[in-house]
């Protein structure tokens, strides 16, 4: 599954309005809300890099980093009127700023979140620049264990979701921020409970699609891949945050030692 290219060529696409520059904006010459939106952003990704720094140093007698996030200048946030939030493994970690959000985007958000105006906003925030952030964060480690494109030939999408928001909650156990928990717990809700998304989804999540064999989630796995252009549609990509609100909670209850999330990640990027 050689897909890196072609996802990039399709969420990148023109037609979706969301370019890729080899000169965007420095820090300095953003605007203030998109210079607070890489500051959290950063101090996140930093923090993040030190704790693999320090447990692949223990664990593997070699470090691991994110780099090259770990550069506010690797942040991108300065595009507009899309809901966007990936890494897609280019060096980037491209994260939709609240503020360059259309009003109906907003309102789009907050409906995911079940709520409005000062509410939905920090809710946003604290998700798609705290959580998601890390959760990305967590797939520059899998890409840097080899490269972008072996992980996209070995995984796919759903899977790297479910490894990477597994391994950001053992994160957040290890350092003393389980209270985030339930906070994620709360914003996915009202996303997995729209009634459209359950009927059009829901069946992809059941006792036997865990269970399957060879492959847990078999169904979610090949849906999310083979719609994925459309489900990540950074005008709305209401049904991509379905499928990431799945792998969040389940990788909610079956996260373990922060220490193994990185070993088995590895080991499954065995190179």
């Amino acid at each position: 599954m050689r897909l890196l290219p072609l996802i990039l060529a399709a969420a990148l696409a023109a037609g979706c309005g969301l370019t890729v520059t080899n000169e965007p904006p420095t820090y300095e010459e953003l605007d203030k809300p998109e210079r607070a939106a890489v500051d959290i952003v950063y101090t996140e990704i930093k923090a993040l890099d030190a704790r693999v720094r320090q447990r692949t140093q223990v664990i593997f007698k070699r470090q691991y980093t994110l780099s090259p996030l770990v550069d506010k200048a690797r942040i991108i946030v300065n595009f507009e009127g899309l809901l966007f939030s990936f890494n897609f493994g280019d060096g980037r970690l491209r994260v939709a700023a609240w503020e360059n959000l259309t009003d109906a985007q907003r309102q789009v958000a907050g409906a995911w979140f079940g709520a409005k105006g000062a509410a939905a906003e920090t809710t946003y925030k604290t998700f798609v620049y705290r959580f998601m952030a890390l959760a990305q964060g967590m797939k520059q480690y899998m890409y840097n264990l080899g490269s972008a494109d072996n992980v996209y030939q070995h995984k796919y999408i759903f899977s790297m979701e479910f490894d990477s928001t597994r391994a950001t909650h053992a994160y957040l156990a290890m350092v003393g921020r389980k209270h985030m928990w339930p906070q994620i717990a709360a914003a996915c809700a009202p996303i997995l409970a729209n009634k459209a998304h359950q009927k059009a989804y829901s069946h992809m999540f059941t006792a036997k699609e865990s269970a399957a064999k060879p492959m847990r989630f078999p169904q979610a796995k090949t849906y999310l891949q083979d719609n994925w252009r459309t489900l990540a549609d950074p005008a709305d990509p209401s049904g991509y945050m379905y499928f990431f609100c799945q792998a969040t909670m389940i990788g909610q209850k079956e996260a373990r030692h922060f220490d193994t999330e990185l070993k088995k990640i590895y080991e499954e990027l065995d190179w």
